[in-house]
């Protein structure tokens, strides 16, 4: 039995070659542990064994390796589409600052890229204005290449978890090489981007 905290993945991946069974405990529903007045990893060892003894124990669901490693890839990707925003947006910081918006519907494609080099080559913005701009748009270009490698590795790589028997198991927005939006993360099979602490 083993309580699942921060390095929970380790100790559990160690433990399941040497025994025939692990339970990883839910530290949330924990109450008795988590409200004891004294606190000790002998303590809480004792009450862990008492409650799986009486079959009292929450467990929580640990999810396989390749589940947790494609869990790691979901949310690092999240993380460079968060920072790419975070550039584009400060783009428009900087800009608004000018009175000035971006023309169009998209405003870091080919029509907004040769509006800002116009405007980045011209006189209107102060030398530190176009060098935020010019900075962030490299980090742009940067994270929209590790994003485009990130989704194409994707597919290899998760293969065996959107298959169930030859049979598609509606993930098919990942096999198109396309990951899905924040709002369709809970529609992939088997909760695989459920937090786990």
């Amino acid at each position: 039995m083993l309580e699942a905290t921060r390095n929970w993945p380790f100790l559990y991946d160690l433990l399941t070659e040497h025994v025939a069974r692990v339970e990883l405990a839910h530290p949330k529903e924990l109450k008795a542990i988590s409200t004891a007045a004294i606190k000790t990893d002998q303590i809480d060892a004792k009450v862990l064994a008492h409650l799986a003894r009486l079959n009292f124990l929450p467990t929580a669901f640990a999810a396989p390796p390749e589940t947790r490693d494609l869990r790691l890839y979901l949310r690092h990707r999240e993380k460079l589409v968060q920072d790419r925003t975070q550039s584009k947006n400060r783009i428009h910081a900087v800009l608004a600052s000018y009175n000035l918006r971006i023309p169009g519907t998209d405003p870091f494609g080919k029509t907004g890229r040769a509006w800002l080099q116009e405007n980045l080559d011209g006189n209107l913005l102060r030398p530190a204005a176009r060098r935020v701009i010019r900075d962030h748009l490299a980090l742009i270009d940067q994270l929209d290449a590790q994003l485009t490698a990130l989704v194409a590795g994707l597919p290899k790589f998760a293969a065996p978890l959107w298959q169930k028997g030859g049979q598609d198991c509606g993930c098919q927005a990942v096999t198109n090489g396309r990951l899905p939006h924040a709002q369709e993360k809970r529609a992939l099979p088997g909760d695989l981007l459920a937090s786990t602490s």
